[in-house]
């Protein structure tokens, strides 16, 4: 395996260098601008050492082939070996190091383009594509991702008709990609903290539930912003930070309309609604009727056993 070249290390500049495209000043671009190339192509002009620099309104996503080195995301360096796709958002500091036996396309996409692809794609694949990653990648899914890749250069290349259906739909795949890897990483790398967060919000629910405390509050009791509770949540209960919370209050108006004597009003001020009004509409949305209605019914019957019946016996014959 040859070794990275690092005879001089590299330091971010006080003042970051921008690009069009590495080594490119910077211009306008169509809202849809979509550009394939390799790495290699610029890389092996600069001695395999890609200064830190960013690209304003560009994302970046790199399929990291062969090779290792290094990659700075914002101020920090990491070793990074093939094979794995690199995220990149846009107006993100970043550079490499690499060998020169590297082998890795990359594709860059306008903001406003990527956006639009972001809308159509579910929430939490969206997301993962939001933050700069460096994922690697298993050697089963290696063959799919490499595909979408290899038809993003050939689209990029000729331009045939629905030539941006075809790459939005290439693009919204390295979406569910980038998702699917990210996903994985995290439940491997944390799936201990998470779990750690998840029992302290379970607590901090317990105590100050009917306070009616917002996801921000919680958020802010247990340290972490409220994407970071929300992911935690859905990740593990597919539920919201909210749902959570709501379902506890339902769980205890439930209690209180069912074994106690108190009335749907009294049961909304119990549980710190200022109007029963509002709290018969969240209780009517959450669970299908109302809370007097709820009360009505009553538990859920139970069915009456049979008794046993004596077996038959045969008759002889």
């Amino acid at each position: 395996m040859k070794k990275p070249r690092t005879n001089a290390r590299a330091t971010v500049h006080t003042t970051i260098e921008r690009f069009f495209l590495y080594g490119l000043e910077e211009r306008e671009h169509d809202d849809h601008f979509l550009h394939y190339e390799a790495i290699e192509d610029r890389s092996d002009l600069h001695n395999w050492n890609v200064r830190p620099h960013l690209h304003h309104r560009l994302n970046q996503v790199f399929l990291l082939r062969r090779g290792h080195g290094e990659i700075l995301i914002e101020d920090t360096w990491q070793p990074c070996t093939a094979p794995a796709l690199i995220v990149m958002p846009a107006d993100t500091v970043h550079g490499f190091r690499l060998s020169d036996d590297t082998s890795a396309p990359v594709v860059t996409i306008a903001d406003s383009f990527f956006r639009e692809i972001a809308a159509v794609v579910e929430p939490e694949i969206a997301g993962a594509l939001d933050r700069a990653r460096l994922l690697p990648i298993p050697a089963a899914d290696l063959p799919a991702i490499d595909a979408a890749f290899t038809i993003i250069k050939s689209e990029h290349r000729w331009g045939a008709l629905g030539h941006t259906t075809a790459l939005t739909a290439q693009v919204a795949m390295l979406f569910t990609f980038a998702a699917r890897l990210s996903r994985r990483l995290d439940s491997t790398e944390e799936l201990g903290a998470s779990e750690e967060l998840l029992s302290r919000f379970r607590t901090l629910i317990e105590d100050r539930f009917l306070e009616h405390w917002s996801v921000a509050d919680y958020a802010k009791a247990l340290a972490v912003t409220t994407a970071r509770l929300n992911s935690v949540c859905r990740r593990s209960l597919s539920l919201s930070a909210l749902e959570m919370i709501h379902a506890r209050m339902l769980t205890e108006a439930r209690r209180l309309l069912r074994y106690s004597m108190m009335s749907a009003a009294e049961t909304a001020y119990t549980l710190g609604f200022r109007d029963p009004a509002y709290f018969s509409r969240f209780f009517a949305r959450s669970v299908g009727v109302t809370p007097g209605a709820f009360r009505a019914r009553g538990p859920a019957p139970r069915r009456a056993r049979r008794r046993p019946q004596p077996a038959r016996q045969a008759t002889l014959r």
